[in-house]
């Protein structure tokens, strides 16, 4: 059996968000939707909790993931980072440069 990823599932009293590469986002074809986060200073994603997770999960469709749960008091810094809506074009085109390949979303954000 192959051996799964396991993320970390941050949250805080309102909300929660999977901490993703985001390689791993963009290799499973993911658009994220307004309400996930990227960090740039560390390459990460974070997808919100109810709509980009499970759309994250079908698109890799690898049972073996799993997640540790990171509860965080108050206002989670999540918040803090920018929202993935923000990415201009020219932002996607540096992506695109850093990956060196076109990114093609497959699973197109869907409103939540």
């Amino acid at each position: 059996m192959a051996q799964g990823n396991t993320y970390r599932f941050i949250s805080d009293g309102g909300h929660g968000w999977a901490e993703i590469p985001t390689t791993a986002v963009l290799a499973a074809g993911i658009r994220p939707s307004r309400y996930s986060y990227y960090d740039p200073s560390n390459g990460m994603t974070y997808l919100e909790e109810d709509c980009d997770v499970g759309r994250f999960l079908d698109a890799t469709a690898n049972p073996d993931q799993g997640f540790t749960d990171v509860y965080v008091p108050g206002d989670c810094w999540v918040r803090d980072l920018p929202r993935w809506s923000q990415y201009t074009t020219t932002m996607f085109e540096e992506l695109e440069r850093e990956y060196r390949e076109p990114l093609r979303f497959i699973h197109d954000a869907d409103p939540c």
